[in-house]
């Protein structure tokens, strides 16, 4: 019986096949439509005798009509009777799953007919897995998404928004990462140009450019926390840092530090408009010139017409005489007495005594002081002292003259008037390579 009944669905199925259909496989209206607009193509005459794939296989089945499917499809040589299909409508399962679109418009008509695939995983051994868009008229695959790829890889939002690992893109393109997410823009040689990559990336610390060839260099790097127009480029070219309407090309909000040599370019016109206070270097007579709100003064250029004429000191006195101007006199002996005290203190806090024959050894003011003609230093040096010599230093601290002590116990040095030249001097007394103490000497014509 169910013999007899599946011979009479085969016959019907053949009869229906032969029918009278329209162009379009359904009946109704056979109008062809307009010019240059896509027609379906009719029908075969009568069905495939052979199995195009394989023909020693079962021969493949063509239908005239819609074939609606109730519930799933499953295609494959691996799909199974009662197999689970789960919430899926079309279920592929093989070992080389893909579906291919092969359009068949006639290629010299105006219309398109280029041929696209999907496909599922490498068919080469220890290929790689993945799922792929392949332009198969140009054989290239322009969108692949490798298997194992976070949520939220690629997103595309209902406003149009593109979201890279984010599931919520606020602008059109959204990089969401959970360690400096950053882009690189990599040059191939494929063209004859030398390879090269940069990276622009951020994260908490930075804004930054990194030149990845060029030993992974941070050329440009803007710091969080950066203030409003901290970099400010008009659309004349003006720079600005810090502040919104630069006038020139380069315009600093605030000081600037150099750690190497400032270089200006000779310049052979002056600007039309400066301000007081710009620097140029004049091509003409290459001097550094200022422009001081009246006009341009090198900035080399003696302005006051004033030479220091002499210095002389007299005692404590010292009397400054100057080209064009009055003279002045400055009393030394506040300077003086505070620099003995100061040198004093240091030799108390920094050197100290070590022994009692030490702190017994003296070293005097030399008297008198200031001296023109003739000067005497006292001194005590214990006998058991065994080497003792006085070092005489000048203000810029060379040493004038030193000169050993043999005497033990009270004795003096003597300085006349040829001794030394006038100027203040320190003398300091050194006992067994330990310096003591140093006192100033002021010497005056």
């Amino acid at each position: 019986m169910k013999k007899i009944t599946l011979l009479i669905a085969l016959f019907a199925i053949a009869v229906f096949a032969n029918a009278q259909t329209s162009e379009d496989g359904r009946d109704g209206d056979n109008t062809p439509g307009p010019v240059l607009q896509k027609q379906v193509k009719p029908k075969a005459e009568k069905p495939f005798y052979s199995d195009q794939d394989q023909p020693s296989q079962a021969k493949d089945e063509l239908l005239y009509d819609d074939v609606l499917i109730f519930n799933s499809l499953g295609v494959g040589i691996d799909v199974l009777d009662g197999m689970d299909f789960g919430y899926s409508t079309i279920f592929l399962k093989e070992n080389n799953v893909q579906i291919k679109f092969d359009d068949t418009s006639d290629e010299s008509s105006a219309f398109s007919s280029n041929d696209w695939s999907l496909k599922a995983n490498s068919i080469e051994v220890d290929g790689d897995s993945y799922f792929e868009l392949v332009d198969e008229t140009a054989v290239v695959s322009p969108w692949r998404v490798m298997a194992g790829a976070p949520t939220y890889s690629f997103l595309l939002s209902e406003n149009g928004n593109l979201g890279l690992g984010d599931q919520d893109p606020y602008l059109k393109l959204h990089l969401n990462d959970d360690d400096t997410p950053a882009i690189r823009l990599e040059q191939n040689d494929d063209f004859g140009w030398q390879p090269y990559v940069w990276d622009v990336a951020a994260n908490e610390t930075s804004f930054f450019i990194r030149d990845v060839t060029n030993s992974n260099n941070l050329v440009f790097r803007l710091m969080s926390g950066a203030p409003a127009n901290s970099i400010y480029v008009t659309n004349t070219g003006n720079v600005s840092l810090g502040n919104t309407d630069p006038a020139v090309k380069l315009d600093v909000e605030g000081h600037i530090a150099l750690d190497s040599t400032l270089m200006l370019a000779p310049q052979t016109q002056f600007p039309a408009t400066f301000a007081e206070g710009s620097l140029l270097m004049d091509g003409n007579d290459h001097q550094l010139k200022c422009y001081n709100g009246t006009e341009w003064k090198a900035v080399s250029e003696n302005t006051d017409n004033q030479d220091l004429l002499s210095a002389t000191l007299t005692g404590t006195v010292l009397d400054i005489e100057i080209d064009n101007g009055a003279s002045v006199s400055v009393d030394l002996q506040p300077l003086i007495a505070d620099l003995e005290a100061r040198v004093t203190a240091l030799e108390d806090e920094l050197i100290g005594k070590s022994s009692a024959e030490y702190n017994s050894a003296r070293l005097f003011q030399n008297a008198p002081n200031p001296y023109s003609n003739h000067t005497v230093i006292p001194f005590y040096i214990p006998e058991t002292i065994s080497n003792a010599r006085l070092i005489l230093t000048n203000v810029q601290g060379n040493i004038v003259d030193e000169i050993m002590i043999y005497a033990r116990g009270n004795g003096s040095l003597e300085f006349d008037q040829s001794d030394l030249e006038s100027g203040t001097y320190f003398y300091t007394l050194i006992i067994d390579s330990k310096q003591l103490e140093s006192k100033v000497m002021v010497k005056v014509d």
